[in-house]
């Protein structure tokens, strides 16, 4: 994995985490939501189709709330790497595109740079980026 590669997983992981929340809504409204036609329905054992619908709900939101939580802290460790870069035009540069997820002309408007000035201090970011980090080099092997 390069550097770029690296960094950029950033950008996907406010992607993934809104549809693992639109997943778990989707499924709170599932398990919440009535029929119009009212049934008595005998369930053996005391328990109700509702409670079932509640914890397989509940099992699932857990499993949704740790993955959203494994997604933060990669973008947690992705903002931090790029702290360690000492020159703020291009940490701005970084954090734009890959935290804030901007597009060039909005990173270019961020920096007080042209468009194709920001492309060539991209690639010095990255450079920059990969040498204050080795441990992040590594990780991208």
């Amino acid at each position: 994995m390069t550097t770029k590669e690296w960094v950029n997983r950033a950008r996907y992981i406010d992607k993934e985490i809104d549809a693992l929340l639109e997943a778990q809504d989707k499924a709170f409204i599932r398990c919440t939501s009535t029929t119009s036609a009212l049934r008595d329905i005998v369930v053996s054992g005391g328990g109700t189709d509702r409670d079932s619908k509640l914890a397989a709900y509940a099992e699932l939101s857990k499993d949704i709330d740790n993955r959203v939580d494994q997604l933060i802290e990669i973008k947690r460790e992705i903002l931090s790497t790029i702290n360690k870069i000492s020159d703020g035009t291009l940490r701005t540069l970084l954090i734009s595109r890959y935290i804030n997820i901007k597009e060039w002309d909005d990173v270019a408007k961020d920096i007080g740079y042209e468009v194709r000035s920001t492309a060539r201090l991209h690639g010095d970011a990255l450079s920059q980026l990969t040498e204050c980090c080795p441990e992040m080099s590594e990780n991208c092997m």
